[in-house]
């Protein structure tokens, strides 16, 4: 989950909800347990060592899983896991382990299916394998997880369902919720605040300049991160602690800007539905939110909760300083209505900045920071309220060449050279309206509902950082 901070600042005078579906264990398929038991067997002749040798540890506990996978997903790169490969590895592992629960003999069985399914280079799945095993083997060994269960945690609910953490609210105060009170645009010659936001350095110690750039590993250039998620509601009291300040802010009159590293789409569903509630609740207050991690240029648009049809804030995905992957390094400074009597602190424009990494690395070059684009100018924008990044929204769904503006620009200046077609133009466009997560209801007015499990299933995926 994101660790937000809120800063305050003194201002003087678009379909229903969704319910969750049950969890599904889901059951692995023959050809699984057949690929399974293959690995096992003659594994059991080559590779056996006694449970004496490597002992299963002592404790286990599901949040360890969930770190690991997090932990996993980063080595083994850009979701290069499939659905049918992941049930096959984890089924693996099951099989493994009520034939003979050892670490070693489990790790070989990983090590196996990893190169077999070429879910990465062998020498990449060789490393991960033994760095996370004992981690792995000991939760799974105890873990309440299926094979599809893992998998849907790993890859998303289209592999499979992953609710170990019951659905949970967070507490609102009894206090009647405002009227509505979209801001006002600043006059003529008002101050405007100009604020650089900085996300995603990634500063890597292991650099080396002259390396090989196109390797086959997840991290290039070098010498050869992940967050757990909760084990309880609302970890460290953090939502209802934020609830608290906003309902302060709101006696007060202040804004609040939210500042985060994961955007709130991309939490888990109970921790990313609360937040959006929270968001919608003080539509009033929250006059910002600023957040990174996905390393591209993107956004999220909040609607309210009654009819998830009107815009009522949008969380901004600034892009990385890193590279990472195949990326300019970039950087963000937003324009806000600045410190004065009335002002409304919410975002007027903003401007992105990038390195263009191919310039720099001519010979002779000096590398330069140039501006890549301003948000209004560039999309035509009447202003940078939450409505208006809706509307943009819709208006890429019919205009390709907007859209492909959009999809350079989302990738700073550098985007991959497959096309982005019709399903990954909806799932991107998607991925813009979804502030809370496993919530398809937010995209039903953009996509045909016949289709609409499979674009979002098509939805990028991040790198984790």
């Amino acid at each position: 989950m994101s660790r937000h901070g809120v800063t305050a600042s003194r201002s003087h005078p678009r379909s229903g909800p969704e319910q969750g579906s049950n969890r599904s264990w889901g059951v692995p398929s023959l050809g699984l347990l057949w690929m399974a038991l293959a690995l096992a067997l003659p594994d059991s002749l080559v590779l056996w060592t006694p449970a004496g040798a490597h002992p299963l540890p002592a404790q286990g506990h599901p949040a360890i899983f969930s770190r690991t996978v997090l932990q996993l997903q980063n080595t083994f790169g850009l979701w290069n896991l499939s659905c049918p490969a992941c049930k096959g590895l984890f089924t693996a592992i099951d099989f493994g382990l009520q034939k003979e629960p050892n670490v070693a003999r489990v790790g070989s069985l990983a090590i196996k299916l990893c190169k077999l399914l070429k879910i990465a280079p062998p020498t990449v799945c060789q490393s991960a394998v033994q760095l996370f095993e004992d981690d792995m083997v000991e939760v799974w060994r105890r873990s309440v997880l299926s094979p599809s269960e893992a998998c849907g945690l790993l890859l998303g609910s289209t592999c499979g369902r992953w609710d170990i953490f019951s659905s949970w609210n967070v507490s609102l105060p009894a206090v009647p919720k405002p009227s509505p009170q979209p801001p006002k645009p600043p006059a003529p010659g008002a101050p405007v605040s100009r604020i650089l936001f900085l996300t995603d350095l990634h500063w890597d110690r292991d650099y080396l300049e002259g390396t090989d750039p196109d390797c086959e590993d997840p991290l290039c250039c070098r010498r050869g991160s992940g967050l757990p998620p909760p084990s309880r509601p609302d970890p460290a009291g953090q939502l209802q602690w934020l609830v608290g300040e906003l309902q302060a802010a709101e006696d007060r009159g202040d804004k609040v800007h939210i500042i985060g590293h994961i955007p709130p789409g991309h939490c888990l569903k109970s921790w990313s539905w609360n937040y959006y509630r929270i968001v919608a609740r003080y539509e009033n207050t929250v006059a910002g939110q600023f957040f990174g991690h996905t390393h591209v240029d993107e956004f999220e648009v909040f609607y309210d909760e009654e009819t998830l049809s009107r815009p009522v804030s949008v969380a901004f995905l600034a892009p990385s300083a890193t590279t990472y992957i195949s990326l300019n390094p970039g950087y963000r400074v937003y324009q806000i209505d600045g410190n004065y009597s009335g002002s409304s602190h919410v975002v007027l424009d903003h401007e992105t900045y990038i390195l263009n990494l191919t310039q720099a690395n001519e010979p002779g070059a000096t590398p330069h920071w140039h501006l890549l684009y301003r948000a209004r100018e560039t999309y035509g924008l009447p202003n940078a309220l939450p409505a208006a990044w809706h509307d943009l929204v819709y208006r890429m769904r019919g205009d390709t060449r907007l859209f492909q503006t959009f999809w350079f620009l989302y990738h700073k200046g550098h985007p991959p050279s497959e096309p982005c077609g019709t399903p990954c133009r909806l799932a991107t466009l998607c991925a813009q309206l979804s502030a809370r997560s496993d919530s398809p209801a937010l995209c039903r007015h953009l996509v045909p509902d016949p289709s609409l499990s499979d674009v979002q299933s098509l939805r990028p995926r991040p790198p984790f950082c």
